[in-house]
């Protein structure tokens, strides 16, 4: 780490200091717009096509996922969504707390084009981080949940609960704790709450400049992996 950049972190106070010397912590929490655009970029890879078709079909994604974007800003609203799998939660928008690197790792699962918020804020906002639990914990979310209005406090726990069998433990594999996923239930309204970022691949920045002026940061994805991150 940085050491001066921790010393300035803990005259902020102790915890800001301890979470600056993580760098596998990140204070930002990312949605990513696409994750049907890359579906056939990620089958290409398995499927043994070349590094030029793949590019093709990455080029191709990125133009899908943009026109996603358009329609973002054109609503100025990122939607939120029933949950896979959960037909009877409540609408919600899912988020990423992930690194530099682990925005690449999920760009590539769910499209290069993301938004990037203050975790403090959206938390203010009521997003919550995900809890990863056993089959046996899963089950007790969900009786709790049963015959709760929406929006309280039981049904919120089962809403945000996933569950998590690793590698090895017996039966399919469930692990997803990669993706630090937290979940907001409502829709984020970008005119009220501007993101503090927007990830896209380079070729789109300026375009994404002028749909998005409020925006302080553009972070190219490409250039951040060619950087190392």
């Amino acid at each position: 780490m940085s050491l001066i950049h921790g010393i300035v972190a803990y005259a902020e106070g102790g915890v800001h200091g301890m979470q600056s010397t993580q760098r596998d912590w990140s204070p930002f929490l990312v949605h990513f717009t696409s994750a049907d655009a890359m579906k056939s970029v990620r089958e290409a890879v398995p499927a043994g096509k070349t590094p030029k078709e793949i590019k093709e079909l990455l080029e191709a994604a990125d133009k899908a996922s943009w026109k996603v974007v358009e329609a973002i800003a054109k609503s100025g609203v990122l939607r939120a969504h029933v949950l896979e799998g959960k037909p009877t939660s409540d609408p919600c928008v899912s988020l990423s707390e992930c690194t530099l690197p682990g925005l690449i790792a999920l760009c590539e699962r769910y499209g290069r084009f993301g938004f990037g918020f203050r975790k403090k804020d959206l938390f203010a906002a009521g997003a919550r981080p995900c809890a990863y639990l056993g089959s046996t914990e899963y089950a007790v979310t969900k009786d709790l949940a049963k015959g709760e209005a929406s929006a309280s406090a039981k049904r919120r726990l089962h809403d945000l609960a996933n569950t998590y069998v690793p590698a090895g433990a017996g039966g399919a594999m469930r692990d997803f704790t990669h993706e630090r996923e937290w979940r907001l239930f409502a829709h984020v309204h970008l005119r009220s709450r501007p993101p503090e970022f927007i990830v896209c691949p380079s070729i789109y920045t300026d375009k994404a400049r002028r749909l998005f002026p409020k925006v302080r940061q553009l972070f190219p994805i490409d250039v951040l992996f060619e950087w190392g991150a």
